[in-house]
């Protein structure tokens, strides 16, 4: 069997959890959810389902719905299999390691900057993440966190995640006041100077 991406995955458990659905049902599911992870488009959501009904995973049939009938989609046997073999270890090693993340990548070249626009940086972060920290906040009492009893579990986990991220950006921000101010070029010739 083909192995299914993550896209793939969590529509099936989507479709499992609400089913059946239609196609449009699973574009507002990734376009209403809080990560930006998966794309809700009409362009990645119906070749997914038309895939996903190809390899048995998933089945379609027709219901009337306004002027034109609309698929509607059921998980099958195989795909519950394919659902419950990616739920259970062993986890792939990008699912537990750090995640991509934008702000940490920076860091490491943050000395580029003067030290004004540095400061600057960590100040919009810090607001940022904490912007990040009321959304999943505000999503906690909304109908999306009310459609499973474990949506406000995983919603909290990125609350978390927000708030841990807004405390490294404290860190950082100290790290950095401790630093002995240097120039980039005077680094960069003390890099050559030591070749």
């Amino acid at each position: 069997m083909a192995k299914s991406s993550e896209l793939e995955t969590s529509a099936l458990g989507f479709i499992w959890r609400d089913g059946p659905v239609s196609a449009y049902a699973v574009r507002r599911f990734y376009l209403d959810s809080p990560t930006l992870q998966w794309s809700g488009s009409a362009g990645a959501i119906y070749p997914l389902l038309a895939r996903m009904k190809r390899r048995g995973l998933v089945r379609a049939v027709s219901r009337p719905t306004g002027r034109r009938p609309a698929q509607v989609y059921s998980i099958t046997a195989k795909g519950v299999t394919a659902l419950q073999r990616w739920l259970r270890p062993p986890f792939p090693p990008g699912d537990v390691a750090a995640t991509i993340d934008g702000l940490r990548t920076r860091a490491y070249f943050l000395l580029a900057l003067p030290a004004a626009d540095r400061r600057k940086f960590l100040a919009a972060a810090e607001r940022a993440l904490a912007l990040e920290e009321r959304r999943g906040m505000a999503l906690l009492s909304t109908d999306y966190a009310r459609a499973d009893p474990l949506a406000p579990l995983a919603i909290r986990g990125g609350i978390l995640i927000a708030r841990a991220r807004r405390k490294w950006i404290k860190e950082l921000a100290r790290g950095i006041a401790r630093l002995k101010e240097t120039s980039p070029s005077r680094r960069a010739s003390s890099r050559r100077s030591a070749r």
